[in-house]
């Protein structure tokens, strides 16, 4: 637990976490963190009176604030130190005395705090930073698309770059990417505090009129239903369209609504028909097309020994 509060130490100078005011230290008590098993706490009270609490056994002291400088000289037990540096975060506090040698006094504050709770948030921050430390050590490079450059922080063995809860730098500067959406030549990345917090998947795609579009999916590789329509070489008829030779898809405003497997069959007539089901389970077809329209009502009989039955451009009944 020492050895993270050292880490702390070091983490909380780099980024300027130095106490401005004592007064939001004053009037609690303070745990000071200690490997011998005594419960010792801290109080700074008004007037300058410092009280120490070690296993309920009271001694006194004093603190005094140094003019115009975040900087304090404590007195107990006939010594008089000065602690230079001092730091609150998350509400731990770092008294760090005025010495060439590395010396500091650690405390949580009792109210935020009890002594499981410090245990169980500081051995969560040690996982975290030990994440972070394997991250910072494999680092993915990625080109957006509006030009700038950025560092992704992956795991220790992944060859991946977006995954969620990797940290996102730009490339030559420490500041986190924040709030925003970045887009590759693949992905849009969503970023909350630094980190991928969601991924879309861009895919090109040509419809069955021969238009272009681009598709910005929730999954990988799949097309599925609520995927957004982001760009399209011109306007799209709304309703049905087929994707490629095997897919079809419902589009609803600028979203696909429903996703389709499309199946090829003969009529014994020698007619091609494409099938569409909702899923590649269904046995029964939803609609029925052919030379991409669909087709008219009637009776059909295919090959597969199938009847099917259309009315109002659906499947109305199939028969083995």
């Amino acid at each position: 637990m020492l050895a993270y509060i050292r880490y702390l130490y070091s983490l909380y100078k780099s980024n300027n976490y130095q106490i401005k005011s004592f007064e939001i230290i004053r009037d609690k008590w303070w745990v000071q963190f200690n490997d011998s098993g005594e419960f010792i706490k801290w109080r700074f009270e008004k007037k300058g009176v410092l009280t120490i609490s070690n296993d309920g056994n009271i001694l006194y002291g004093s603190w005094r604030i140094l003019d115009g400088v975040p900087e304090i000289i404590i007195t107990y037990q006939n010594e008089n130190t000065l602690f230079k540096q001092n730091f609150l975060q998350d509400n731990i506090l770092l008294l760090v005395k005025d010495s060439k040698i590395e010396s500091w006094y650690a405390f949580y504050d009792e109210d935020s705090f009890s002594p499981k709770e410090i245990s169980l948030y500081l051995k969560k921050k040690e996982e975290e930073n030990e994440i972070e430390r394997i991250q910072r050590n494999n680092i993915k490079e990625l080109k957006l698309l509006d030009g700038r450059e950025i560092e992704v922080y992956c795991g220790q063995y992944d060859s991946y770059a977006a995954r969620i809860g990797n940290m996102v730098m730009l490339k030559g500067n420490d500041a986190l990417l924040n709030g925003e959406f970045i887009t590759t030549n693949h992905q849009i990345l969503k970023l909350q505090d630094g980190k991928i917090s969601n991924i879309h998947y861009i895919g090109l795609y040509r419809l069955d009129n021969s238009i272009d579009i681009t598709i910005k999916r929730q999954k990988y590789t799949e097309v599925s239903a609520e995927d957004e329509i982001i760009n399209a070489e011109s306007n799209i008829t709304q309703g049905l369209h087929m994707l490629n030779s095997n897919m079809g898809i419902s589009v609803k405003g600028n979203k696909i609504d429903c996703v389709y497997k499309v199946k090829k069959a003969l009529t014994f007539k020698g007619s091609s028909l494409n099938l569409w089901f909702k899923s590649a389970n269904n046995s029964r077809p939803v609609y029925v097309f052919q030379n991409n329209k669909p087709i008219q009502d009637g009776v059909y009989f295919l090959t597969t020994l199938k009847i099917i039955f259309i009315k109002d451009g659906k499947t109305a009944r199939t028969f083995f």
